[in-house]
């Protein structure tokens, strides 16, 4: 039998006649089929309190069943030279909480957050194995934004220069603003993190609110 398949299932008889009678002997055959195929994307980027999921993608001739999984950091071990190891293990999204295993077997990050970046892992099994893949989270963070100084007093003639430092993943895009008009022309940008309003020989007319935004993916933040 030649790449056997379930539809050659059954019980296979072999009879021998002679003329002394005949004897026969009976074999069931049970074909099982290979572990599921499984494939699924390397890195998932989600965005901070927006549900994301995550999916793997199943081939299998049967029924199978799909777990999921989260790396859980259990501390931190110190190796003869000293090098510092971070030990943990996979835990079963069951036990933890913000997940949940969708009807389709996708997972969904309800509320994805800093907590949540880090190792999943899908698992299919049916009668004949199992195969697992990996997936890397990373969440972006709202970006964050400070002035340095906040408050600025001068004097008429002066020299001065605002400070802009952003925070966030991915590093924002920083923007000088007087109202809703840019002031790129007066910025010099110092490090990808920083950047600085420069403004010569001021005057009574630049008194005002000037505002610093920090956008990325995940949103605004601005001061």
């Amino acid at each position: 039998m030649n790449s056997p398949s379930q539809e050659d299932e059954g019980q296979y008889t072999c009879v021998a006649t002679s003329s002394a009678g005949t004897a026969f002997s009976s074999v069931r055959l049970d074909v099982k089929e290979p572990p599921p195929q499984v494939t699924a994307p390397e890195a998932v980027t989600a965005h901070p309190s927006h549900p994301s999921v995550l999916t793997c993608h199943v081939t299998s001739g049967v029924a199978h069943n799909m777990t999921w999984s989260r790396y859980v950091v259990k501390g931190q071990v110190q190796d003869f030279y000293g090098k510092t190891e971070t030990i943990g293990d996979f835990v079963d999204v069951e036990k933890l909480e913000g997940y949940q295993v969708l009807a389709n077997s996708s997972l969904l990050l309800q509320w994805p957050g800093s907590q949540d970046e880090g190792w999943f892992r899908c698992t299919a099994a049916n009668e004949g194995g199992r195969q697992s893949r990996e997936v890397y989270v990373t969440v972006h963070s709202l970006p964050g934004v400070s002035v340095i100084p906040e408050v600025l007093p001068f004097r008429r003639g002066d020299n001065l220069t605002l400070s802009c430092v952003g925070q966030g993943s991915p590093l924002p895009s920083l923007a000088w603003w007087r109202g809703n008009v840019s002031l790129t022309e007066a910025t010099e940008a110092v490090t990808p993190q920083k950047i600085n309003l420069h403004m010569s020989s001021v005057t009574r007319e630049d008194e005002g609110t000037y505002v610093c935004t920090a956008t990325t993916m995940a949103g605004t933040g601005k001061l």
